[in-house]
């Protein structure tokens, strides 16, 4: 809806023409199902993009049956396109077609304040590769920037992500948290919206546990915990006011419509009171 266009402009380019000062949310996952390629979207509106939400797309197999079906008479001229409608999917970041190493850049250009980083590796190398999952993630997010104690100082709001580890999270996500307590000696974390999400191979396998051990740093930073509650209907489909949580079944179950709706209801909780927070104490 929001890339019709009325006289040749978009609804975007209404607002910046009769509101200059507003600025947008975008959603990239939506602007390349709409039809718009994101990177052109992000330099159209250079500066006037405050929160984009980083969602990956990618388009899936065509049914194998479908199209033996329709020849066979099987299946009418309606149905046939229905098959298409789930073909755009969801994705997880850096695995779908998004262009991440250009839109990533791109969106900060445009005005949304956002870092997207990964904790440094402590495993051996041969442990990864015995691993075909912890190898191909590896290699997904080989260009993703290493976290550092600065972007916690930079950042109004900080969702951590774990696997969980016996209960716990992993040890490369501690041993970041581990090399913050300067910052925290200054009192630099403190005042800040933090939450978490997590996953692991079985179900009932610690997810709670780790984001309550998470949470245990939280309340050390001084921070404000924003935990998804069941705020929204849809957090009873998922079950964890905790924070988002996905059962992975060792790669056999991926991130579903369930756990992206809960990792959407989660970020949108956090940046609603990270802002409020910030305007308040600005006030």
């Amino acid at each position: 809806m929001d890339l019709i266009q009325f006289d040749g402009e978009r609804i975007f380019d209404i607002v910046r023409r009769v509101a200059p000062s507003l600025l947008f949310e975008v959603d990239l996952h939506w602007v390349q199902r709409g039809g718009m390629a994101p990177l052109d979207m992000l330099e159209a509106y250079t500066g006037a993009c405050k929160l984009i939400h980083v969602k990956d797309f990618r388009v899936a197999p065509m049914p194998e049956d479908a199209v033996k079906r329709f020849d066979a008479g099987e299946m009418d001229m309606k149905e046939f396109y229905g098959t298409f409608l789930s073909l755009g999917q969801f994705a997880e970041v850096g695995q779908g077609n998004m262009n991440w190493p250009a839109l990533l850049p791109a969106a900060e250009k445009a005005g949304a304040e956002v870092r997207l980083r990964k904790v440094a590796e402590l495993a051996p190398q041969a442990a990864i590769d015995s691993n075909p999952a912890w190898a191909a993630n590896a290699a997904a997010t080989a260009d993703t920037v290493e976290a550092t104690p600065d972007d916690m100082v930079w950042a109004d709001a900080v969702i951590f992500g774990s696997p969980t580890r016996y209960g716990n999270i992993a040890s490369q996500l501690k041993q970041f948290i581990d090399t913050l307590g300067g910052l925290w000696a200054e009192g630099k974390l403190a005042d800040k919206v933090y939450s978490g999400f997590t996953s692991s191979a079985t179900a009932h396998g610690g997810q709670e546990s780790t984001l309550l051990a998470l949470y245990n740093t939280i309340h050390h930073f001084g921070g404000i915990l924003v935990a998804p509650g069941y705020t929204d209907p849809a957090k009873f489909a998922d079950g964890n006011p905790y924070g988002t949580s996905h059962v992975d079944a060792q790669g056999n179950n991926p991130v579903d419509d369930t756990t992206r709706t809960a990792a959407r209801i989660q970020a949108e909780r956090v940046v609603k009171i990270a802002s409020a927070l910030k305007a308040g104490l600005a006030a």
